[in-house]
């Protein structure tokens, strides 16, 4: 708190994280900018070939329909609650979409595996993709592979 007194401005990376500083450490929003996490654009652009998607799909043994989770598997993203949701799905809709998880094993990440297991999801429905970001050899795919996503499932 004693450094942010002499601060001439502060750059967050969210609006969210704005507000906390805000209201914690009590700046007003004039010293604060947001600039969001830069992205490289030569690999994440939206301008992938179907033939390029196919491929990416064919490879990651992914359906033509899906949903796509991007990000560390662990408990404090809901995932088992999402799990839980696609299960409902599966049983109301037939031939429902694939629920694609792709990310690292984060902490205490066993029960939601085991959640996926006890409701029956395996390779027809649930597909675990691991990776996800950690490995550059398993992330080359990512941006085409969330292109082709019917939705993204924050």
């Amino acid at each position: 708190e004693r450094s942010c007194k002499y601060a001439d401005h502060f750059i967050t990376v969210s609006e969210y994280s704005k507000k906390e500083i805000m209201k914690y450490l009590h700046i007003p929003k004039e010293k604060i900018t947001v600039v969001p996490n830069a992205v490289d654009s030569s690999i994440y652009h939206p301008d992938y070939t179907p033939q390029q998607i196919k491929k990416v799909r064919k490879k990651l043994k992914l359906d033509e329909r899906y949903f796509l989770y991007l990000g560390t598997i662990e408990p404090r993203k809901n995932i088992e609650r999402l799990i839980g949701a696609y299960a409902r799905l599966c049983k109301k809709v037939k031939n429902a979409p694939q629920l694609v998880l792709a990310g690292g094993r984060g902490w205490l990440c066993e029960g939601i595996y085991k959640k996926a297991e006890e409701l029956g999801l395996g390779p027809t429905g649930l597909h675990l993709q691991p990776g996800g970001g950690a490995d550059p050899q398993s992330s080359e795919h990512l941006p085409s592979q969330r292109r082709a996503c019917l939705q993204g499932v924050l």
